[in-house]
């Protein structure tokens, strides 16, 4: 014999969200676990890119001999597309050739971080970028604002003196 009881409106929306949320924080956890805290380039080898009270942005720039001036961080959050336009190809391209490939977070909203470069050559005024997704950094590069500025990878030692 079966019993069946009739179950309100707000118990089944409870249940729902409940559902609901769940999901959503396996989706994230999921995606952080597969988001990789080091990346391998030729330059300097493996390097860290995860963020935390231990390992600063001060700390990852370290890893390319960049050293930067924390007081003048410039924070923006910023979507990277969906779809990948020439320009967004060409800097990823910029991005694998560091051991990083940004077309994993289409879609995403991420933070960049932009800081002076205190060892920059003097012939250049260097910003050094990097972009941050869940304290994971996922893209970086050097670049200056000139109107015929450069941008390179962070390895690049031809804007920064050692």
């Amino acid at each position: 014999m079966f019993i069946i009881k009739k179950v309100d409106r707000k118990t089944i929306i409870a249940v729902m969200l409940t559902t609901l949320l769940f999901v959503a924080v396996s989706v994230k956890f999921i995606f952080l676990s597969h988001m990789p805290s080091t990346a391998y380039c030729e330059a300097i080898g493996k390097y860290c890119t995860q963020i935390s009270k231990e390992f600063s942005f001060a700390d990852f720039f370290r890893q390319f001999d960049i050293v930067i001036d924390e007081n003048t961080l410039q924070e923006t959050e910023i979507t990277i597309p969906a779809e990948f336009n020439q320009v967004y190809e060409n800097y990823n391209n910029l991005q694998k050739s560091q051991g990083i490939d940004l077309a994993l977070y289409k879609g995403k909203v991420a933070k960049r971080y932009t800081f002076d470069v205190l060892n920059d050559k003097a012939d250049y005024d260097v910003k050094a970028n990097i972009i941050v997704l869940e304290n994971r950094i996922i893209a970086g590069d050097l670049c200056t604002y000139a109107l015929d500025g450069m941008m390179t990878t962070l390895s690049d030692k031809t804007m920064i003196q050692e």
